[in-house]
């Protein structure tokens, strides 16, 4: 909708398009399997809209500092929230972002039951730093949520996450901000709880 609303106020502010007429070309009947200028413009709109959106419980800032599938999941994985399942909207939103593979991070790509892959449901191989997704401080998290549900001490998951994150300290509020992020939406009560852990020794390092 935000897509169409961006549209319509840029085609209003015209009297020809392509040198016809706005009100003829409104006018004019659509022919099977068209793809027209006002087509274009809807798409392109709906593209900057959607990459304008910041998930409930996001900072903005957050949302500015991280790359495209960092943003696509955490998106999406407020949206499954809801109860979103369209596959419709992984794709408008992986375009949206510039995501290379959206597939690596989905679990299921049916028309009308897609959803993310759990943190649980990640491989060793989805998080190395040969992936789109590997080389993200995102992917960090799901290792140190990974590491914590495997009863790992917790003192050596931290220290872990430390490690794989250049510039941890500079980042920190954005690894807080996400892992908060994780810890309220993510599926699984397991999942949410070792995000909170996670995140409680972060902010009090911070503090000091």
């Amino acid at each position: 909708m935000a897509g169409y609303a961006a549209a319509l106020k840029v085609l209003t502010g015209y009297t020809s398009l392509g040198g016809e007429d706005v009100t003829a070309f409104a006018l004019r009947p659509r022919r099977k399997g068209e793809t027209t200028v006002v087509d274009e413009i809807v798409e392109q709109e709906a593209e900057t809209a959607n990459g304008l959106l910041v998930p409930e419980g996001l900072e903005r800032e957050t949302c500015q500092a991280i790359g495209g599938i960092q943003r696509f999941y955490l998106r999406m994985l407020d949206m499954e929230t809801t109860g979103a399942s369209k596959l419709d909207n992984y794709q408008n939103f992986a375009k949206a972002f510039r995501v290379d593979d959206d597939a690596a991070v989905m679990a299921s790509t049916k028309p009308n039951a897609a959803r993310l892959k759990a943190v649980t449901e990640f491989k060793p191989r989805d998080l190395t730093d040969r992936t789109e997704l590997g080389a993200t401080p995102l992917a960090a998290l799901f290792i140190a949520i990974q590491e914590f549900l495997a009863d790992k001490d917790p003192e050596i998951v931290m220290a872990n996450l430390r490690d794989a994150i250049p510039d941890d300290l500079h980042r920190r509020p954005l690894l807080i901000d996400m892992t908060a992020f994780m810890a309220a939406k993510a599926r699984g009560l397991g999942i949410r709880r070792a995000a909170e852990a996670i995140a409680k020794p972060m902010r009090n390092q911070r503090l000091q």
